[in-house]
């Protein structure tokens, strides 16, 4: 008789418990590549043990595989492994059972960071209609879905009624949860950028500093989720006119995540390109190029060259180009809206976009028809999202010098106007900066033409943006 060891004393459910805690432990602390090896090994484990009946075991390292790997940016074995999980538990316990949850929140998740809108929204609706029918104690899940809701409202672009939902949902969560609970900490990162976005920059950074100051405790400044709020509080401080601060946060995060992590992993590329934005703005061409092809090339090797958040890092590529004079380069990269159509449809956000960069290197090439025709389909794709004030103003300022240019004075004044009216309604500081450009080129056409408008009126507008500006 053989003294070897049975399959059923080194695999068992002991062996199971362990290796897979061990793998949790091991990802806790951020060592994605111990963990991962930690859970195969549970897995081939765990198929021995399915043939006898412990099913449960194997879908449970099935998940925590597809979470790890969503942590590492590997969307499709994500994909894969969560299907896999949803298949056997529908089977299990049925398609609108509560067990479900779990791994629909992370399959909407990863749809949500691949710009997969439809099927980000139609596994909400399932996660709806599930917790309907689920037990009035489980609060703590429809917060949790109503929290992934609102960060979608913000990836469409819908910032009102991610602002009224989410301001709703964080005095709930702050009440149920707790102030430090994960799901809490979430809502108040989303509102703050939210806020950043609508001109409540005080609020903003004043949320943002609060998440970071309790990841920062709870996980240690180089876990993943720190890095990451961090990056968005860096965003932030872009956002809000305060670029020196936002250069140092970002410049010092990208290289701790690139040392604590890798140069290409997801943080590590995200960091970097939120630094290229800060040097765009503070009109370091030079260097933005510099940074923007190192995003673009480490996008291509860890997402591939096609994926939506490869295109928009292109798009900004050529829009840096094009600022350089380099039009052979720009055209280049700003033909990925093509690509955009192609897989995402016209109206898809980043579409949208890259449409109206391609249309301003065009107008900076002289190319203006073309400009015209592209920037006229982007103006009726953003007019139809109230939210997207910025970019709207964005597109209504493009026309206007296309206009200009064009000797076409009245449409010009319309455009250069209307830029004018939004940012006197609007407490976006962005669509301020905007509209003091769109001043200065009327005034500019008013030395050599009269203009429809008062004078005097374009004073009065000037000094309320400077006010603002200083409050």
């Amino acid at each position: 008789m053989s003294n070897s060891p049975s399959s059923e004393t080194t695999f068992g459910p002991d062996f199971l418990a362990v290796t897979i805690n061990m793998a949790n432990i091991h990802e806790s602390q951020d060592n994605w590549n111990q963990s991962e090896r930690l859970l195969e090994i549970a897995m081939l484990a765990g198929d021995l043990w399915a043939r006898e009946g412990l099913r449960n075991d194997t879908l449970q390292i099935w998940y925590d595989l597809g979470r790890t790997y969503r942590l590492q940016g590997r969307y499709a074995e994500a994909e894969e492994k969560f299907s896999a999980v949803r298949e056997e538990y529908s089977k299990i316990f049925g398609q609108e059972s509560e067990e479900n949850l779990g791994v629909l929140e992370e399959l909407a998740g990863l749809y949500k960071e691949q710009g997969r809108w439809q099927d980000t929204e139609r596994l909400y609706k399932e996660i709806a209609a599930i917790l309907v029918k689920a037990d009035p104690d489980q609060k703590g899940s429809a917060i949790t879905h109503l929290a992934n809701k609102v960060e979608y409202f913000v990836r469409r672009g819908r910032l009102a009624e991610a602002e009224d939902l989410g301001t709703q949902i964080l005095v709930k969560s702050r009440d149920l949860l707790g102030d430090e609970h994960d799901t809490t900490l979430i809502l108040t990162g989303t509102l703050a950028g939210v806020y950043s976005q609508t001109g409540r920059c005080d609020d903003a950074i004043a949320m943002g500093e609060t998440v970071l100051s309790v990841r920062s405790r709870r996980y240690g400044v180089e876990a993943p989720h720190t890095l990451l709020t961090t990056i968005n509080l860096g965003a932030m401080y872009g956002r809000c006119d305060r670029s020196s601060e936002a250069f140092h946060i970002l410049n010092r995060t990208m290289h701790i995540t690139q040392n604590a992590l890798s140069p290409e992993h997801p943080l590590a590329i995200r960091a970097k390109g939120h630094l290229v934005h800060v040097l765009m703005y503070q009109k370091n061409w030079n260097q933005s190029a510099e940074l923007q092809v190192q995003v673009v090339d480490s996008s291509i090797r860890a997402l591939g060259k096609e994926h939506p958040e490869t295109l928009k890092r292109m798009a900004v590529l050529g829009k840096i180009y094009t600022r350089l004079n380099q039009h052979d380069e720009a055209q280049h990269f700003n033909t990925c809206c093509e690509f955009f159509t192609k897989l995402r449809g016209e109206e898809h956000p980043y579409t949208i976009q890259s449409m109206s960069d391609t249309g301003w290197t065009l107008l900076k090439m002289g190319y203006l028809l073309e400009a015209e025709e592209l920037l006229q389909r982007v103006l009726r794709a953003r007019k139809s999202v109230p939210e997207e004030i910025e970019a709207t103003a964005l597109v209504m300022l493009d026309l206007g010098l296309l206009y200009i240019q064009q000797n076409r004075g009245l449409e010009a004044e319309d455009f250069l106007m209307e830029v004018i009216y939004t940012a006197v309604v609007s407490r976006n500081s962005a669509v301020r900066s905007l509209a003091s450009s769109a001043l200065y080129y009327l005034s500019k056409m008013g030395e050599t033409r009269t203009l429809n408008v008062d004078m005097s009126l374009l004073d009065k507008y000037a000094d309320e943006f400077k006010k603002r500006a200083k409050s």
